[in-house]
């Protein structure tokens, strides 16, 4: 598995465990990043279709504390997020994403 694609996969695998869900979601109507409490796992996993592609993602902004994520206050999947981050942005135009 190359590099790009691990890492999209690492994405997708934090996203699906800490990410919140909407309890208004409904797959029928909805369109699915409506699944996610707030814009910022849709963000990540923008990133990791964009990276699997091998395409640059555009802008990737998510926070740790934003209320997106469950357990964003454990050191451990703080760390998590913020290495998606750091890794990320090898990928991103430098202008175009913050630091964490």
């Amino acid at each position: 598995m190359t590099a790009a694609k691990e890492l999209a996969a690492a994405i997708r695998d934090f996203v699906g465990t800490y990410a919140k869900l909407s309890l208004d979601y409904d797959p029928a109507i909805d369109d699915p990043q409506a699944q996610y409490t707030g814009p910022d796992p849709v963000s990540l996993l923008a990133a990791a279709d964009a990276i699997e592609r091998g395409e640059k993602p555009i802008r990737v902004w998510s926070e740790i504390g934003s209320g997106c994520y469950r357990s964003w206050n454990n050191p451990e999947v703080r760390a998590k997020h913020d290495d998606l981050l750091r890794a990320i942005s090898d990928f991103v135009p430098k202008s175009s994403t913050p630091a964490p």
